[in-house]
């Protein structure tokens, strides 16, 4: 070959392949595109977790490495894009997508909603097991399939080493459907706000569902079938009366674990023990009771304690703390202590203390 066509073709070779090594970094488009290959047809899962997390300027999916990580492919296994335009002017560029994706904010709802369900079904107050958070996301993921399509604009400004964003800490938001903003807003990551979904969950409980999780079973006394009907009778009495008011939290020396103040109000038991103590004082001293052998003596009293617990209980407030510790990423509340439980069933030890004096 002639040495004159020579120098030409080794300078559009060279060119060509400048252009293919690092076309991107002087083409937001191209830049864009590769980032979204790399979340749509990730090599593994490790991957698009990668991936992720270099577009995680907030650190706000770290929870995908507390148990949810091989899920990462499966939250965006329904994910389709179109680059719908591209436009340079001086040292910014714009480039609009229109993203496919699954609904996140009722997929994340839906995942909060099951936590809780499982959390409060699996025992009693207290005694909730572990959960397995991967297996129930992975429930919701085979359950749900609704999609969702939006389109977003991406703004870039000129660097060194080619586009960078405007808003970098909203780019993973906004390139994987908004689900960082479901999180959020499902409250998954927040103490106060899983604990206001918990208590929310309590009150919607009807008495009999509220009368199994709170453990009330011959609470007043163990003879059937009058223990039965105290037992529901004061269930309804918590069910009626039930509201709160978280009032602050506190960090612990652990960062997975946090107490919350809480006010909760619920039936008055102390005054309901005083009551009851009055009128069967009031019982003791009539002739004609005093004549009845034991047993229906007892069946008078355990009467006379049903009515009460059928009557308009008075309604008592009390400050409380609540624990939150974290798990995978999930806050729900870690109840150690009788403190929690005491209160909602409205003040326990007090009443305890007024019958024994």
């Amino acid at each position: 070959m002639n040495s004159r066509y020579f120098l030409p073709l080794l300078l559009t070779a060279l060119s060509l392949s400048l252009c293919l090594t690092g076309c991107a970094l002087h083409n937001p488009k191209a830049q864009i595109k590769e980032q979204l290959e790399a979340i749509q047809h990730p090599n593994t899962d490790q991957d698009l977790l990668n991936t992720i997390h270099q577009l995680d300027q907030n650190k706000s999916l770290l929870f995908l490495d507390d148990g949810h990580g091989v899920l990462a492919s499966r939250l965006l296994e329904i994910y389709d894009y179109q680059i719908q335009s591209s436009k340079i002017t001086g040292e910014k560029a714009e480039v609009t997508i229109k993203l496919t994706t699954r609904n996140m904010e009722q997929l994340m709802d839906a995942y909060r909603s099951e936590i809780l369900d499982r959390y409060i079904s699996s025992g009693p107050m207290g005694q909730a097991s572990a959960l397995d958070y991967a297996g129930i996301l992975s429930d919701i993921l085979n359950s749900s399939a609704e999609t969702q399509t939006r389109r977003i604009t991406l703004s870039l400004v000129r660097s060194e080493d080619g586009w960078a964003y405007e808003s970098p800490s909203t780019v993973l938001d906004q390139l994987t459907g908004g689900l960082i903003t479901s999180i959020g807003k499902s409250g998954l990551a927040s103490p106060s706000a899983m604990a206001q979904a918990y208590l929310d969950r309590i009150k919607q409980m009807d008495p009999e569902a509220l009368r199994q999780y709170l453990s009330i079973r011959h609470f007043f006394s163990d003879q059937e079938p009058q223990a039965s009907s105290q037992d529901l009778a004061y269930a309804v009495q918590i069910h009626k009366n039930l509201d709160y008011q978280i009032l602050s939290w506190e960090q612990t020396d652990t960062s997975a674990l946090v107490n919350l103040s809480v006010n909760l109000t619920t039936a008055d038991l102390p005054q309901l023990f005083t009551a009851y103590k009055d009128r069967l004082n009031t019982l003791k001293n009539d002739p004609a009771m005093l004549k009845l052998p034991d047993e229906e003596f007892l069946l008078k009293s355990s009467d006379l304690l049903l009515n009460l617990l059928e009557e308009n209980m008075t309604s008592i407030t009390i400050e409380t703390s609540l624990p939150m510790s974290r798990m995978n990423g999930i806050w729900l509340p870690r109840i150690e202590t009788n403190a929690f439980p005491d209160a909602l069933l409205g003040n326990y030890p007090e009443a305890i203390s007024v019958l024994q004096n």
